[in-house]
């Protein structure tokens, strides 16, 4: 029988999976996207964690990023996607090196790699459009809101890509193209350089550009501090007690995030020793020398004194030749 549907819009297609059995052959679907372009899809079923990490990616401009599903983040979906009932078939395309890229259904593809479960794509056999795939991928925040992360995710992804269109492009250009407000856009990218303990602590919450500027700060803090982030969540809770997080507001959930910070911090301080600098080289001068000195675990200075110009870039390029 032909299983081939007719051409609908975008809206009208059924990506419904019901009578369709993990085993089934690949049945045709034809869609027409917002561009005009029509494109093919034919079922590809993925059996589980094996198949789906070697055959299936997510495409750059998918907001969602995998490495930041939780199972908690997916709950609303695991159970059903573990069991087997996934509702509606993940959207992709088959790209040049064969792997299949996900525009639609980044989470569905997590909950069934996590859970070694079977995942369905309807999978283009041509690269869907950016503007289509940009489509296809914001239909998703209507079902569940993105979160900061999310939004900087893509809109990173979605920067880069046209800066090797327009390299000159500022930030501010790029979100007045977007319609986005360039303060909120900020925030936006700010997001993705936090550490993940702040999400962990901040969740969706909504954030103000005062509040992200603080958590800027604070993980600037905490990168050149030798306090791990582990310890900062696990002293964050211990603070909050028995106290529901979701009673907090995001204010209140950072405060706190801040204050266990400067707690770990001041005991870190206080037991550690000044540590001097460490001299490598000494020259034939009391001023010439080259010293190294340990800042934290994570960090680390060399200090050239003395030194011409030749020497120095003698050094900066053995520099470069050891992490090449």
């Amino acid at each position: 029988m032909n299983r081939t549907k007719k051409v609908t819009g975008f809206g009208g297609i059924n990506r419904g999976a019901s009578g369709i059995k993990p085993q089934a052959k690949p049945v045709t679907n034809k869609i027409k996207l917002p561009s005009g372009q029509e494109i093919s899809l034919r079922l590809h079923t993925y059996k589980g964690t094996e198949e789906i990490q070697k055959h299936v990616r997510v495409d750059p401009l998918n907001i969602r990023r995998p490495e930041e599903l939780t199972r908690d983040k997916l709950a609303d979906i695991y159970d059903g996607i573990a069991n087997g009932n996934q509702i509606t078939n993940a959207i992709g395309y088959q790209g040049e090196d064969g792997l299949v890229y996900v525009v639609d259904g980044s989470r569905r593809m997590t909950c069934a790699d996590m859970a070694d479960a079977p995942l369905r794509i309807d999978v283009s056999d041509t690269k869907i459009a950016p503007k289509d795939a940009e489509f296809i991928v914001l239909q998703s925040d209507k079902r569940k809101a993105f979160s900061y992360l999310d939004w900087g995710h893509y809109f990173a992804a979605k920067l880069n890509l046209l800066k090797d269109e327009a390299p000159d492009l500022t930030q501010k250009q790029f979100a007045e193209n977007e319609n986005v407000d360039p303060t909120l856009m900020s925030r936006y990218l700010n997001a993705i350089t936090l550490d993940p303990v702040f999400w962990s602590v901040m969740g969706s919450n909504e954030i103000s550009a005062r509040l992200m500027n603080r958590m800027v700060t604070l993980n600037n803090s905490l990168k050149d501090s030798t306090v791990e982030p582990q310890q900062l969540h696990e002293r964050y809770l211990g603070n909050i007690g028995s106290t529901a997080p979701d009673e907090l507001t995001s204010n209140e959930r950072f405060d706190l995030l801040n204050r266990s910070f400067n707690q770990l911090n001041i005991k870190k301080r206080s037991s550690s020793k000044k540590v001097e600098p460490e001299t490598l080289w000494n020259g034939n001068t009391a001023r010439q020398k080259v010293e190294w000195k340990q800042k934290n675990s994570k960090s680390a200075v060399i200090n050239l004194a003395g030194l011409d110009e030749t020497l120095q870039a003698k050094i900066k390029q053995a520099v470069i030749d050891a992490l090449a």
